[in-house]
């Protein structure tokens, strides 16, 4: 990760568990509207967390909390004032919002819906961003090209499983072999391209 905002390898931990969490949303039978509260109340608790973090160590939650309300205030004011701001508050705010919410719908999309697409696409759109315009990482290609292969082994693992649903549906005998054989001849076939 590049160096040019500190604490901004938090975001990867904010990814982490929003993915997590979408996986334990995904599994639950709640409605959509208490998902909706859930997901923007552990979300704002886990971005305070490190955006918190990313303070003072000496100093209370209570003062982390206020210096970063503070912060942000100043922030809004400048810009409210057209003046630049250069403090990287509110860019490592903003990250952390956009990831907490490709995370969770990520991992909850997995679960519930198996949509590839939507699972796939806001990530490789997110990651080709990065990847375009990240210029001084040197090993921006490796993230984009073992994205695209964790990406079709997903795709084929999701299709085989599809597929197998359908046939127990229609009482399709599938010898016990056949997952391990499908799964072998996936990741040669991902490999190869």
């Amino acid at each position: 990760m590049t160096a040019w905002i500190e604490d901004l390898y938090r975001v990867a931990y904010v990814v982490n568990l929003a993915f997590l969490f979408g996986l334990l949303l995904g599994h639950s039978q709640f409605k959509n509207h208490i998902l909706f509260l859930l997901s923007v109340g552990y979300g704002s608790l886990i971005i305070a967390w490190q955006l918190g973090a990313s303070q003072e160590t000496e100093v209370l939650w209570s003062e982390k909390i206020r210096g970063l309300l503070f912060r942000l205030a100043q922030i809004a004011w400048r810009i409210s004032d057209r003046q630049p701001v250069h403090d990287t508050l509110l860019f490592l705010l903003s990250m952390m919002i956009l990831f907490w919410t490709l995370g969770l719908n990520t991992g909850y999309s997995l679960v519930r819906s198996q949509n590839v697409f939507r699972i796939v696409v806001p990530l490789f759109t997110s990651l080709f961003v990065i990847h375009s315009y990240d210029i001084l990482l040197p090993t921006r290609d490796g993230y984009l090209y073992w994205f695209s292969l964790f990406s079709a082994l997903l795709i084929f693992r999701l299709a085989y499983l599809g597929q197998q649903k359908e046939w127990n549906e229609r009482r399709v005998y599938i010898p016990a072999q056949l997952s391990s054989e499908a799964f072998h001849s996936t990741i040669g076939v991902v490999l190869l391209l």
